[in-house]
């Protein structure tokens, strides 16, 4: 199983605290000014990004491996 993080955009006020907290920058500014997935599968350290959004509009979840 690998994570994927989810972002509610309904959820984002666009304060940029995932992207500024990203250690591998997975995450960046849609069109919209809301955030987006660049890499789906992130690192156990990409945590960090689920604990700084002040709306909890980010969730990581287990995505099963497709080979």
């Amino acid at each position: 199983m690998k994570k994927r993080i989810v972002i509610d955009k309904d959820k984002c006020i666009s304060c940029g605290a995932c992207i500024t907290t990203s250690p591998n920058q997975a995450i960046k500014y849609d069109e919209d000014f809301k955030a987006e997935v660049i890499e789906e599968l992130l690192g156990e350290e990409d945590n960090i990004v689920v604990e700084v959004c002040p709306t909890e509009a980010i969730s990581i979840i287990e995505k099963e491996d497709k080979e």
